[in-house]
């Protein structure tokens, strides 16, 4: 397939049957829809019946889930998404006596406002490629992933494992679904390269040998296609998908805006004394600033009370909903307390919640989210966002200054 340009990035697709198989039943697709630019890769599960048809119907799903109504939250939106999906193909197959027990794996993004927000089901992967180094940000839903996280085995045993094809969540197997979506979303930057792909190309290719190949000179569809012809190489045991999207034009390199740039002042002010011909400019508004400090000290208070400056001084809050991924223990009151929410807002934005026992991602109001760059440190983030440093650093078990370029930091709603 040819490599596709929109605004902020450009895709290309690629699909082969393998060297093995006598079908291919990975199915992919991307959708530009109501909600924004979807992507979905999915894999019909060889060892079940009509795996193909399985795949096939689950996109379908999933693109006309996405064109039909708009969802103004992302994570709920995937979610939904996938609940969808899941129950589609089990009714279908429960329905049709040779499609019963047929099932997919899944790997899905959207794309809005340059975020990506993402969800999955099964071993099918999403991979980010940033500055030359390539991480997973899925988790396989396997038995060998299981038996992984409990250091039961190591990364060698599990490429050799004899059950390291068993998946251990899928989409249409039982109409009990409990989807794996993001907590937060991905925020890309200049050059990422965003992939998708099955296991067809895992199995058969290194990360090593996906990094060198994301990372060389050749447009999009040539990396698809050296990719497929990599895994082929190796073996080719099974279908091979892949999904490759690049970002640019995210406006990361224009000049900072004064008015409207995200930077702080600091950060603004740091840019200016770079060269001395702006101290003069820097002088000058320093004194306007300082002028207008004493004019606003001595604005009469018209009302008797502080209501006045209070209101004058006060500006509306544009909070973003985040999707946290509950851990073994945590509580209502503790996280109300670490991401300084209300109790009572919680529990109207999550109405379904009865003590964590049927929920797995809660939603939660933030101030935003903020990747760190290299000129960035917590004291100024703070000042940018008008937030106290220790209630950063709370909302993000953290417990030092230093920062790591990339890392995304919940910013909470300010402390009363």
């Amino acid at each position: 397939m040819r490599t596709v340009q929109l605004k902020n990035f450009d895709f290309a697709s690629h699909t082969d049957i393998g060297r093995t198989r006598d079908r291919n039943e990975d199915f992919l697709a991307y959708f530009d829809s109501l909600n924004g630019h979807v992507f979905v890769v999915c894999d019909g599960m060889g060892g079940h019946n009509a795996g193909d048809v399985a795949s096939e119907l689950a996109v379908e799903t999933i693109g006309n889930f996405f064109s039909l109504k708009y969802y103004p939250n992302p994570f709920e939106a995937l979610e939904q998404a996938m609940i969808t999906a899941n129950q589609t193909v089990y009714n279908y197959s429960v329905g049709n006596d040779y499609l019963f027990g047929m099932g997919t794996t899944l790997v899905l993004i959207l794309i809005r406002e340059d975020k990506v927000y993402y969800g999955h089901a099964g071993d099918s992967r999403l991979y980010l490629f940033r500055n030359n180094i390539l991480d997973q940000i899925t988790t396989d839903h396997s038995y060998v992933q299981q038996l992984l996280a409990k250091r039961m085995i190591s990364q060698r045993e599990a490429q050799e494992h004899p059950r390291r094809n068993e998946i251990t969540k899928a989409i249409g197997l039982s109409s009990v679904f409990d989807p794996d979506i993001s907590p937060k979303a991905i925020i890309p930057q200049n050059d990422d390269i965003i992939l998708l792909c099955t296991d067809g190309l895992t199995n058969m290719i290194s990360g090593d040998e996906i990094s060198k190949i994301l990372g060389n000179l050749s447009n999009l569809n040539e990396k698809a296609v050296k990719l497929i012809a990599k895994a082929n190489k190796n073996g080719g045991l099974d279908n091979i998908s892949v999904q490759i999207i690049k970002f640019h034009n995210l406006g990361e390199d224009s000049e900072p805006d004064l008015i409207s740039s995200n930077k702080s002042v600091i950060s603004l002010f740091r840019q200016v004394l770079k060269k001395k011909k702006n101290i003069g400019i820097l002088l000058f508004f320093f004194l306007i600033g300082t002028l207008l400090f004493f004019i606003s000290v001595d604005e009469p208070d018209i009302t008797g009370d502080n209501t006045y400056l209070a209101n004058k001084h006060s500006r509306p809050e544009n909070n973003l909903i985040i999707a946290y991924h509950v851990k073994s223990g945590e509580t209502l009151e503790e996280l109300a307390q670490r991401f300084n929410a209300e109790k009572d807002m919680l529990l109207r934005l999550n109405p379904n919640f009865d003590n964590f026992k049927n929920i797995k991602h809660l939603k939660i109001p933030v101030k935003g989210l903020y990747i760190v760059k290299k000129i960035d440190e917590l004291p100024i983030i703070s000042a940018q966002y008008d937030v106290e440093i220790t209630d950063i650093m709370k909302a993000n078990n953290i417990c030092s200054l230093d920062l790591k370029v990339g890392m995304e930091l919940i910013i909470p709603i300010k402390s009363k």
